[in-house]
């Protein structure tokens, strides 16, 4: 740590102080932001074979690294009366790289078939971003994949109401056509 211009600074990298030279300074925050950039850049490197990206053992890591999350990183608090505005801008982008992050896991357990760790993983993004209409077409495939095509059905219903009762609008074209296709058995 450095202090300059009446400011602390962390350093990243290895440590030269008493706490030993090669220690490496390990963040909650760099856990989430580093673990949400492993799953997106594996998903662009293999966007046709999902069930691939990653091994079992990388999604085990990064599902981990994401749990490591506390609350006031993925639900608002009143830290920002604290600490100041200047923290809100960083709360939202680690709560959107954790969310996107955890979103993609979802995605990626259950392209691997490991359909109830995706099913827990979209859910969990449900509860901090409920309005996430992404994540509600992921867990309605997820539930498809598992052989639960009626909890993707009853699943789309609680949405479309919830959708109907916050913002006064439908289920986007693509999230309704997933449940029509769902309906025929498709």
């Amino acid at each position: 740590m450095t202090f300059a211009a009446n400011a602390y600074a962390l350093a990243r990298g290895p440590a030269t102080t008493s706490v030993g030279a090669g220690a490496v300074l390990d963040t909650d925050v760099d856990a989430v932001l580093g673990a949400a950039d492993a799953v997106r850049q594996a998903v662009r490197r293999s966007p046709n074979d999902l069930a691939h990206a990653l091994d079992a053992d990388a999604l085990d890591a990064a599902r981990a690294a994401l749990a490591r999350a506390r609350e006031a990183l993925t639900t608002a608090t009143g830290l920002s009366a604290v600490a100041g505005d200047w923290i809100v801008a960083h709360q939202d982008r680690v709560r959107g790289a954790w969310s996107d992050g955890m979103a993609l896991v979802g995605v990626l357990e259950s392209a691997a078939g490991r359909h109830a760790e995706a099913v827990a993983a979209l859910q969990r993004v449900l509860e901090v971003e409920p309005l996430r209409e992404g994540a509600h077409r992921a867990l309605m495939q997820a539930h498809v994949a598992a052989g639960e095509p009626a909890r993707a059905l009853a699943h789309y219903d609680a949405l479309a109401a919830l959708l109907a009762r916050e913002v006064g609008a439908r289920p986007a074209r693509e999230t309704q056509a997933l449940a029509e296709r769902v309906r025929r058995g498709g």
